[in-house]
């Protein structure tokens, strides 16, 4: 979606570039147009998380409050 700079947008374009912007930074969006690139990223975090104990023991109680907070 193109325009000029000296132009301001108006409420409809505004959305437009909103959504287009929301939807091109998706997480799943990303590992859906770069699959090899997840996999791998997924394999060095969880070999790290795996292999450390202070980032094993921060993950779990960062899922563990967002769980507990979830459920209010």
């Amino acid at each position: 979606m193109e325009r000029r700079a000296t132009q301001p947008l108006n409420l409809e374009e505004a959305k437009a570039r909103l959504r287009e912007a929301a939807s091109r930074n998706d997480m799943v969006s990303w590992v859906w147009l770069s699959p090899h690139k997840g996999i791998v990223i997924a394999f060095i975090l969880g070999l790290t998380v795996g292999t450390s104990s202070t980032a094993r023991n921060m993950l779990t109680t960062g899922v563990v409050s967002l769980l507990t907070r979830s459920r209010r």
